[in-house]
Formats: structure tokens, sequence, C-alpha cells
């Protein structure tokens, strides 16, 4: 209901209290009804408080109780306005406030689309707006509030927050107002920078949603959070998030080879089995899973078939090739955005969104989008995604341009451009098999319990910011990856994007940085680079951070930094735990970087021996905090393991992890004074572990179950380095003797 209805100042009648059990926890149920005395629908706010929990969530029903057809803009389920007395209020100094915006990025200030915001500082007069969650977080009182819709499976949602200190809540302070729209009609802007403005799209007053007599919807939930920690409050919504949308995905992290990021469109079948070749020949062992086709191998968007010059022998038969090196084929599909050069726009124009003149709606230049609340477009989806999928056998897929497909007026005006979108993946993910691995470009939250990866931000580029194609690089994508991390293994495997390390775009400490910042994420690791044209050192840079652990570290200083500087991962395996610490310089002047055990959650009282992944050394013992510099554009990556009273393994050179993807059984036994374990070798490949060894204890043995290894020791470590003939565990074991001295 349009904010200026009478039913907005209207008396609710009645309250209806009932209690509750449902995917969030039992609690209590209460429903406010509003029916005015003038002839109005029915509107029902639904406020939930759970047992236990410091959330709680708000819905908006509305019923249609005329005799006619209902149009429908927007519904609020929640508006906290200072001229009505409310205000979200914690101090009254307002410059110790943090904002965290997590949803959609914005290319220009009047539009967001799709992914990731940023850090905000707060001023006098400060608005934004996102469509998935704000959070107020206030260091001074530690205390703060998340607000965030759990689904999007309704509509199109948005978050509003602003603060003006003229503008006083009922405490006589300032404070935040706070707005959750569900937007049901209107129409979605062209993504940004793309074409000028007036080229966008207008909204069409007789495109509204409607709603038919006697008839009822639901908004999506809104959860409100309050939290004493901000991290634990993100997590907590992602994990909701994850339980409304009954969220299950393939456990599996893609780890593979994308085409994009330097070969672009310019590909061909030649230079994609030369490609293929390199990562069979040299990554499987690695946990290289995937091998993924971008744009570029089609005749045109919306002619979704090979193009026979540049794939003479098909799409099926390359994804048979990929196959039998052992790998899975990936394939790009942007299924909603068409050609105006494609036979289906020339044949079918009736089936793209239409402006508000009722022509094909240019959504950037050339290209239009596909209507998907039409059932002949539904029909043409289910056939293609059966054919790639069925037919060609592909089981990865990357999609992109989805907003097309609401980026003007739709057909169908009892489906809003929300559903419409998440109909469309359904209908792809239902198409392509549980068993296939669908990924999405965006909208975030829109894919939330149908797809298993989601792209998190920006196109990543070779170059540390500032490309010339939307002044991009891999700076944009650690943000993405920061604001958006409490996401992963919750709702889906984040995807910060692809891992491009090449010379001379990037230096060796900006490739390190980036590959460590992946890595700590957790999440999938497409290689993008022409493997032909790297160097050896550059590989060995991806070998390292191969294959995904799978969890998220995370990013301590999210809320002071706009790029976050410390990232914590907690290492767990069945015979050990550790901590691996990732902390980055984004910027370009030397950093001195402070990390406090306890903010790791560690007893600052402890003696931690602390080993330098990339650099292999061992820094020493360090009690309460460890001091870091760092050049410009690097990072520095450390395993912390509390120091034991024997010897005991601290790092490796063969995964960032320092042995949660390359160690197993590791095991000290005090009588013998041994110490054993397995440690995973790449066949002509050189492999180090390294042991702290006390000045009580002295190594009197070595043994490997490998042909060729060496033992070194400098100080209280010992290196052992073994070279693997073929790939597999290697059991090793180091017997020392104990010194009473």
């Amino acid at each position: 209901t349009p904010s200026n209805s009478s039913a907005a100042s209207d008396v609710y009648k009645r309250q209806n209290m009932n209690r509750i059990s449902d995917d969030l926890g039992k609690g209590m149920e209460v429903k406010f009804i509003c029916k005015s005395e003038v002839n109005l629908p029915v509107l029902i706010t639904v406020i939930t408080l759970y047992e236990n929990k410091s959330f709680i969530t708000i819905r908006a029903e509305l019923i249609n109780t005329l005799r006619c057809e209902l149009k429908i803009a927007d519904i609020y389920p929640l508006r906290v306005s200072s001229d009505q007395g409310g205000g979200v209020y914690f101090s009254d100094k307002i410059n110790t406030y943090q904002v965290l915006i997590s949803g959609p990025y914005s290319l220009s200030k009047k539009y967001c689309l799709v992914s990731p915001g940023a850090l905000k500082n707060i001023e006098e007069g400060w608005s934004t707006e996102c469509s998935m969650m704000n959070s107020i977080w206030n260091p001074t009182v530690k205390a703060g509030m998340l607000a965030g819709f759990l689904s999007s499976c309704q509509s199109l949602n948005r978050i509003y927050l602003s603060y003006n200190y003229r503008k006083k809540a009922s405490s006589g302070k300032g404070s935040f107002e706070l707005s959750a729209r569900c937007q049901y009609s209107g129409l979605t802007p062209s993504p940004p920078n793309w074409l000028e403005e007036s080229r966008r799209t207008t909204e069409d007053q007789n495109n509204k949603f409607r709603l038919s007599p006697s008839s009822q919807i639901y908004t999506d939930t809104v959860m409100i959070h309050f939290t004493s920690h901000p991290l634990d409050s993100l997590e907590e919504y992602g994990s909701n998030c994850a339980l409304i949308n009954e969220v299950k995905f393939l456990q599996q992290i893609p780890g593979g080879w994308c085409s994009w990021y330097e070969l672009g469109s310019n590909i061909n079948e030649e230079i994609i089995l030369k490609n293929l070749d390199y990562v069979a020949q040299n990554l499987l062992p690695y946990g290289v899973i995937y091998f993924q086709i971008d744009d570029g191998w089609q005749i045109c968007n919306g002619d979704w078939i090979p193009h026979p010059k540049k794939f003479p022998r098909g799409m099926k038969w390359l994804a048979d090739r990929i196959h039998s090196q052992g790998l899975k084929a990936g394939i790009w599909v942007a299924p909603l955005r068409v050609n105006k050069s494609s036979s289906l726009f020339r044949e079918h124009p009736d089936w793209l969104v239409k402006n508000s003149s009722g022509e094909p709606q240019e959504v950037t230049k050339g290209s239009f989008g596909l209507d998907c609340t039409l059932p002949q477009v539904q029909d043409w989806l289910r056939q293609l995604f059966t054919t790639l999928s069925k037919e060609w056998g592909y089981d990865y897929f990357k999609i992109d341009f989805l907003t097309y497909g609401i980026a003007g007026n739709n057909f169908n005006t009892k489906i809003t451009k929300g559903r419409a979108l998440y109909l469309a993946l359904k209908i792809i993910k239902e198409s392509i098999g549980k068993d296939k691995f669908l990924n999405s470009t965006g909208p975030i939250s829109t894919g939330i319990g149908i797809v298993e990866g989601s792209r998190l931000g920006y196109d990543v580029y070779a170059c540390w910011e500032g490309a010339a194609y939307w002044g991009m690089g891999i700076k944009p994508c650690v943000r993405a990856a920061a604001i958006n991390y409490y996401l992963h293994n919750r709702v889906f495997k984040n995807d910060p994007d692809c891992l491009v390390i090449r010379s001379p775009e990037l230096n060796l400490d900006q490739a390190k940085a980036w590959a460590s910042l992946i890595a700590l994420s957790g999440g999938i690791i497409l290689l993008s680079d022409d493997l032909t044209k790297l160097t050896p050192e550059r590989v060995e840079i991806a070998t390292k951070v191969l294959p995904s652990y799978g969890k998220s570290a995370r990013p301590l200083d999210l809320f002071e930094y706009e790029y976050p500087k410390i990232w914590h991962l907690s290492v767990k395996k069945s015979f050990s735990s550790w901590d691996v610490l990732g902390v980055f310089n984004w910027g370009y002047a030397r950093d001195n970087i402070e990390v406090s055990f306890e903010d790791l959650g560690l007893d600052p009282k402890q003696n931690f021996l602390i080993y330098d992944f990339w650099s292999e050394r061992f820094l020493g013992k360090f009690t309460e905090k460890i001091l870091l510099s760092l050049i410009p554009t690097s990072c520095r990556v450390l395993a912390i393991h509390k120091e034991e009273l024997h010897p005991q393994v601290i790092g490796t050179d063969t995964h960032i992890t320092c042995g949660g993807v390359d160690l197993e059984d590791v095991q000290w036994n005090n009588t013998t004074r041994r110490l054993s374990g397995k440690l995973k070798g790449i066949a002509k490949r050189s492999s180090s572990l390294y042991i702290f060894d006390p000045n009580n204890y002295q190594l009197i043995s070595v043994g490997v179950n490998s042909r060729i290894y060496s033992v070194s020791k400098t100080e209280n470590l010992v290196k052992l380095t073994f070279d693997c003939e073929a790939d597999g565990w290697v059991e090793w074991e180091l017997v020392f003797l104990f010194n009473n001295a």
C-alpha cells in the first residue's frame, strides 16, 4: 500500500496471538489486522518472536476484499519513521556508527542491481538502500542491529536506511530510519553505464502487479536481529536464510578453469583444447574438477548453438572430450538476453519485455530481454537447458544477465518481477537436474534455495584496481567477498570470481594476495588465465591454493575497513586444530598491522608458534599479539599453533592451510617419542614439511616411504622434503631423543 494511503494511519482493529514452531524455532506469532472503515483491502502485519533468540521476523499479508482487481505498487512490511516517533538508536555520537550494506552494488548512484555494496561512513543526512541486508554497529556501546530479507522469492526487495540528526525519535535523540520495501511493480533499470540515461526504462503505470478479488499475497520475510557482535549477527542471518529457503546443494566446491578473463569471447576449439590438455596434464592432482567454456562459443545471445567456424565439431563433442580427460564440463549461458541479430529476435519479438509504448525494450545497445512470465519462454528455457545438460552433457552452468528478463514491462502482471526471476531460475535448475552445478551471477538473493553457487560482485580483471572496463580489478572483488563471506556454505557456495595471476598485469605479491584471498574465502576457485602462457612460478601459486578448503575465513575488521586486512580461518582436523591468519595490505604504502591473539579467540597468555606460508619461514614464539610490516599490495599467510611440550608440525609448503587438505593422521607418541603422519604428494614435485623441534629433543632418525628425501635443520626448525614418483599420500615418521639436561 502506498505510504500516504489512509490505511497507513488506521488503527489496527484486532490482534491474534498464537504459539508457533517453524524452521527458525519455537515462539509466539502476533498478527495485527487492519481493516479500514473505508473500502480498502485488509492488511495484516505478522510479527514472530522466538524463544531464546535475539531476533524477530516480520511479514505482511494483503487480502483483496474488493470486487475488482487491486493494482499494487509496493508493500512495506516494516517502516520505522521518526515522523511517527520511531527510530533505531544506540548512541548520540553519530561518528561512532558503522553500517554494512550487503546485497546490491551500484555502478551509478541511482541504480542498484545485483551484488554487494560497500562499507559506508555515516554523515548527517546519509541514506542508502540495498536488496538484502543492512547491519548497523556501534563499537562504542558494543551494540548493533541487522535488518534483512530472509527470502526474495515473492518480489524485488529493498532495505532503506537513513540518518538525519534533525529528525528525532521519541527518545529525543537523532536516530536511523528504517524501511523494508517489497516492490511488486515498476521496471528494473538496465545495467548502468552501458547506455546513456535516455535509453533507460521508465515505469509504465499500467504494468502494476494485479491482485484478483478474494485473493491474498504474502510478502517475503524480514528479520530484525539485535546483537553484541556484528559478525555473529551476519552468520545467524545467513543460517536463517538457509532455513527459510530450505537450502540443499551439492557439497563439492568447484575448482577448475574458466575461459573468460584473458581470452574473452575470442575463443575457438583450438585454444580451448590447448588449455584442456594443459589442465589434464598438470592440474588434476590439485583438485581441479571443472573446465568451463565462457561467452564466445555461441552464434550470438539468443541463438544458443555452436559457432560453426569457431567450434566446427560442436559443443557436445567438446563436452565429451572434456569428460574423456577426467573433468566435468562447464558452459556459460545468458538465457534471458537476446541480441538483435539473433533469429530468436526476428522470429519471436512477442517474447521480449516491452517498453511503455509496447515495443521491445532495448536494455543495452542491441540487446533485449526475454519475458520470463510468458509460458512460451518458460517452455523455451526448459528445452534449452535440457539440451545443454542431458543431450550435450554439460555439468556446470554459469548463468548471466538474468535481470534482462524483467527490464521492461512483462506480459503477466499477476507475477511480480522478483517472482518471475525466481521461477526462471527454478525452471533452469529443474531442467539441468539435481546433480548439476548451477552458478548464477545474480541477483544474489533471488537464487537462494535454487542455485549451488553465486557470484558476489563485479567481474575481476588482471589488475589491482581501476581497469578501464567499469574501473574494476581485484580490490572490488575483495570487498564483495568480505561483505558476503557469511553466505558461504549456508545459502550457496560463494564465488568471489576467478583467480587471475598472470604477469605483467599483476606482480608476484599481488598475485599471491588475490590467490590467498580466494583461498581463504573457502569458495569456488576457477583459474582464468591462458594457462599455456603462464610461467611455472605463477602456476605454482595456483597449485598452493587448490583445492578449496571449503570453509570461509572471517574478515575480523569488516566493520573497520572497506577492504578488510585481517582474515581468520580455524582449521579443524581429526588429529589437531590450528589457526590460519591472512593479513593483507590493499594500499600503496607500507602498512604495519597488529593482530591480537584474543581477537582470534586464543589465550593471550599462551605461547604460539607462527609459520609464514609464502616465505616458508618460522617466525618464532609469540604471546598476546603479533606485529607485521607489509609492503604495498601484498599479504602474509600465517599458520598459528599452540606450543606443545614435544616436537610438532607447524606448516607445509603444499597448501595454504598448512595441512587442512594435505595432512592426515599426524600423531605424537610420547612413549616412543615418534612423530608420524601422511602428507599429500604430487608426482614430479618436491613437498616439504616443517616441524618445530624443542631444545630438549634431538632428532635421531627419519623414515619416509619415498625413495628421494632430504632433512635439514636450522635452530628449532626441521624441514623434511621429498620427491614423489606418483600422486598419493606419503607416510613419514621422525624419532626423537629426549634430553633431560
